[in-house]
């Protein structure tokens, strides 16, 4: 029996790992003063409660949103969905990846058009079949830049009432900081702000 009871607590000890909680963002935030960088576990923490990450929300609009839909090290990595305004008339949303690249969270080339969804900002009606092939089309030819930037964040502060948290996001061009790059992220852990936040044109 107290073989039987060793066994039980070391498999238990192994796997306790896949069970732990993640710290809630309070508890997050009390760790860090503002200006401090966002240690990996941290980032993939927030990924996994935030409702939605706003890049530069202004009175609720956002330059562009991401809704993180797992978040982990490893070849897994991290899988996100991003909207924004594509133009006046359209906003669009697709599927990207990336992974953790020690401290940086690093893009690789994944293919995002053939996930494109698109909508109609003036209804909200969905567009596809010949026009939504069309607009793929038209991201793909419009594609710039790099690929493969990284990415890490420095803990700004976090509001308790309104449930946000403030990020400072520092992007990483051929492995050279970019200070013109910076993003300022509202972090939304209330479901509700979700659809109240739209994309600027």
């Amino acid at each position: 029996m107290k073989h039987l009871l060793l066994a039980a607590a070391a498999l238990l000890a192994l796997a306790s790992p896949a069970f732990a909680e993640d710290p809630s963002p309070e508890a997050i935030s009390n760790t860090y003063k503002s200006g401090k960088p966002v240690h990996v576990e941290d980032v993939q923490a927030l990924m996994r409660q935030a409702e939605i990450w706003c890049y530069n929300e202004d009175s609720g609009t956002c330059d562009w949103a991401e809704i993180y839909l797992s978040a982990a090290s490893g070849p897994e990595g991290v899988v996100y969905d991003s909207t924004n305004a594509w133009n006046s008339d359209t906003d669009v949303s697709f599927v990207d990846k990336a992974q953790f690249q020690d401290a940086l969270l690093c893009e690789y080339g994944y293919d995002k058009v053939p996930s494109t969804r698109a909508v109609n900002r003036a209804d909200g009606s969905v567009i596809g079949a010949r026009a939504l092939d069309a607009l793929r089309a038209e991201v793909y030819a419009n594609q710039t830049g790099n690929t493969d930037d990284c990415f890490d964040y420095l803990y700004v502060s976090y509001d308790a009432a309104a449930q946000t948290m403030a990020l400072k996001q520092r992007q990483y061009v051929g492995g050279v900081l970019d200070p013109s790059l910076e993003a300022n992220i509202t972090l939304h852990f209330n479901a509700a702000d979700v659809a109240g936040l739209t994309q600027r044109p």
